[in-house]
């Protein structure tokens, strides 16, 4: 009676040991596995962005803020993204995205010094090279299957950049 007692809880510890082994892979996280969870790290940036609207590039201050805001955000995502294991077979293309992304998010950077400096001409100019960086990266992000990412890193700003202020 008592051995039978044992067995129970001796199989359930094996069923539930067998079922967290299949669940994790020890080579790292496969294609649809890793845009899964990096969509759900994109998701709560996707909002964060949303909620700043769009920049005021016509007031340098405005759009400063704007900047180093979307730039805190970009870095606090990088570094959530950085924590993804892919397998062996995703990684190139992984790092691939990742230093798409990262061209965006150094962009955002680059955007609010220029602000920051009243350079208003050059702020324009890497407005016009974020855009552009944004719709790679968002396309990349598209192509992995992560397209929650892709909205993070998109920004319209090409036509908004010739209104910034002189």
């Amino acid at each position: 009676m008592t051995l039978h007692k044992r067995r129970i809880p001796m199989t359930a510890l094996l069923a539930c040991t067998v079922a967290i082994a299949g669940c994790v892979d020890p080579e790292g996280l496969a294609r649809a596995p890793l845009a899964k969870k990096a969509d759900v790290r994109c998701a709560k940036s996707s909002a964060q962005v949303k909620a700043l609207g769009s920049p005021d590039l016509s007031r340098l201050p405005a759009a400063g803020r704007y900047f180093n805001k979307r730039r805190v955000i970009s870095l606090n995502l990088r570094t959530q993204l950085s924590d993804l294991d892919p397998n062996k077979k995703v990684e190139p293309e992984w790092l691939k995205t990742l230093a798409i992304y990262d061209k965006t998010r150094n962009d955002f950077g680059e955007i609010a010094s220029a602000v920051t400096n009243k350079d208003a001409s050059s702020a324009r100019t890497l407005a016009r090279v974020a855009a552009k960086d944004g719709k790679a990266a968002s396309r990349a992000f598209g192509q992995l299957g992560a397209p929650r990412c892709g909205s993070v890193s998109i920004t319209n700003l090409s036509g908004g950049a010739a209104t910034l202020s002189r």
